[in-house]
């Protein structure tokens, strides 16, 4: 699993884009925990699959 930053970092994309465009896009994580304190988490291979998907052809 990754986190959100490192999910950022891997896409090269910003922290805020992660969070607030993301799911819109069709890349959603996993919520853990409530309120403030929930971690946002990803899968690896969805991130992959999601990645793959955007691909120009």
């Amino acid at each position: 699993m990754l986190t959100a930053r490192e999910a950022a970092d891997f896409l090269n994309v910003s922290l805020t884009w992660i969070y607030r465009d993301a799911p819109k896009l069709g890349l959603t994580g996993y919520k853990f925990g409530r309120g403030k304190n929930a971690k946002l988490r990803f899968e690896y291979s969805e991130v992959m699959k999601w990645l793959e998907q955007q691909k120009i052809r």
